[in-house]
């Protein structure tokens, strides 16, 4: 067992912390990237690195990076809000300036507390980081939170006798209750008129309360921020018709509209390779109608090369609901990002949001 940073934490730690928040299919990722080896999914993926790990010392440190970019820009339901340059340096400077509190949730960053320790937590947002990279500084908030959890059941996660029921489904979820820390960010780039607010959204978060800790968290960096005017959310809804119609954005696996005959319509792809602006059934269907269709809500697939053999899918989810289609100015704040375990990745989407606002 080999030990990282000063807080003496074990590569066990830095494994089972990212089980905790990454997803697999993005951990393999991550894992290829460091140039460690892989399992059949993340139970088998622990056992076998924890028997390694005096053979990979550099390569765990690299994980362990990963992990912290994960903390800032993975699963996460992002606001951004246009401030201007002035007030964007305004930001920096009164970040700078902020005390980050002792407490037992800071101590522990960046990793959760234990079940035990969370009896100890302070109830709301904890500022517990301030984070500088080279594209920007952030603010990073801990938060607990007592979540129902709707995730995939993966085959490789049983026995044989499981995973031959298993394979017998296309997909298979599960619930639980879960008391997790969510790791809420405020990202400030040197560069640009925006500001991200990025709250914890794991996939299977029940959205209510994805929306209601956002609200939460944008309170409490108004109140540590005082001195900034700040400005409403930019209005994403016309970037669902935007994206749909650009035939070379990315690759449409989800898409909700409604159409000139008053029905409503949700296709989804279930082979990630073919865009649903291609799918045959898709362009029949629109091609017999009089009036172009009015999306309200998509799910946008890219893949962003990290190296000559990893490649990140990265997916952007705009969803709002078909009421808002037939206000005079539909309203949509809420970015779902989802695949990235880098900051490069949070860019590329980030990116293309803004090529449409600007």
């Amino acid at each position: 067992m080999i030990y990282l940073g000063s807080k003496g934490l074990s590569t066990e730690l830095v494994l089972k912390a990212l089980k905790g928040r990454m997803p697999w299919s993005v951990a393999q990722k991550a894992l290829h990237l460091c140039g460690l080896p892989r399992g059949q999914g993340w139970q088998k993926t622990i056992s076998k690195l924890c028997e390694e790990t005096s053979l990979y010392p550099d390569e765990f440190k690299k994980l362990a990076d990963y992990h912290k970019q994960h903390i800032l820009f993975g699963e996460k339901n992002a606001h951004l809000m246009k401030v201007g340059t002035a007030v964007r340096e305004q930001i920096l400077s009164q970040m700078r300036t902020i005390e980050i509190p002792n407490s037992v949730v800071q101590s522990s960053y960046p990793f959760a507390l234990s079940e035990e320790d969370m009896n100890e937590a302070p109830v709301g947002h904890t500022l517990v980081a301030h984070e500088r990279l080279k594209q920007g500084e952030a603010l990073v908030y801990a938060a607990l939170r007592t979540l129902v959890i709707k995730e995939e059941v993966l085959a490789t996660d049983f026995d044989d006798v499981g995973r031959e029921i298993l394979t017998q489904y296309a997909e298979v979820y599960g619930t639980k209750l879960v008391r997790t820390f969510g790791f809420d960010v405020l990202w400030v780039p040197y560069e640009g008129e925006h500001v991200d607010f990025l709250v914890d959204c794991p996939r299977g978060m029940n959205l209510v309360a994805t929306l209601n800790a956002m609200e939460s968290f944008k309170e409490v960096v108004k109140r540590d921020l005082s001195s900034i005017e700040w400005s409403k959310s930019e209005n994403l809804f016309p970037l669902i018709k935007g994206m749909y119609e650009n035939d070379d954005e990315g690759i449409v696996v989800e898409l909700a509209f409604g159409t000139s005959t008053a029905s409503l319509k949700h296709e989804k792809m279930r082979r990630g390779s073919i865009s649903l602006r291609d799918e045959l059934y898709h362009v029949g269907g629109k091609g017999a109608l009089k009036t172009p269709i009015e999306p309200y809500k998509i799910s946008i697939e890219w893949s962003n090369q990290l190296s000559s053999q990893v490649y990140s899918k990265l997916e952007l989810n705009l969803h709002s609901n078909s009421y808002e289609i037939g206000t005079v100015k539909p309203y949509l704040k809420d970015a779902v990002i989802r695949g990235c375990f880098v900051a490069s990745d949070y860019r590329f989407v980030r990116n293309r949001i803004l090529s449409y606002l600007n």
